[in-house]
């Protein structure tokens, strides 16, 4: 496992219980919380949501759950790693940071 997957494998059962858990605490609290355990792409995906397009937690536990569920039934196969390559001029961090998001959407 990598590390990038062993970060996210824990806060994603974090926020599965936070999703379900409606009885703990009030909606603003539950949006606050919720925004602290993600990690990228789901901080990519947060920040291109339209402005007021969230009005409660159940909007966001919705528009979570509805995008990224989806997003499992279309991972990539490993093999499509072998594709990524180091880009000329590009530095090898900038390497790694594609590889390890491709990796996050790999079937594994």
């Amino acid at each position: 496992m990598t590390p990038e997957r062993s970060r996210v494998t824990p806060k994603l059962g974090r926020a599965k219980t936070l999703l379900n858990n409606g009885t703990v605490c009030g909606d603003a609290i539950r949006c606050k919380a919720f925004l602290v355990m993600l990690l990228e792409p789901t901080i990519e995906w947060f920040n291109i949501l339209p402005s007021g397009s969230i009005s409660s937690f159940n909007d966001i536990k919705i528009k979570f759950l509805s995008h990224f569920t989806t997003r499992q039934t279309q991972a990539k196969h490993p093999i499509s790693l072998l594709g990524i390559e180091q880009r000329t001029k590009k530095s090898i961090h900038d390497y790694l940071d594609r590889f390890n998001k491709a990796l996050l959407e790999v079937n594994t």
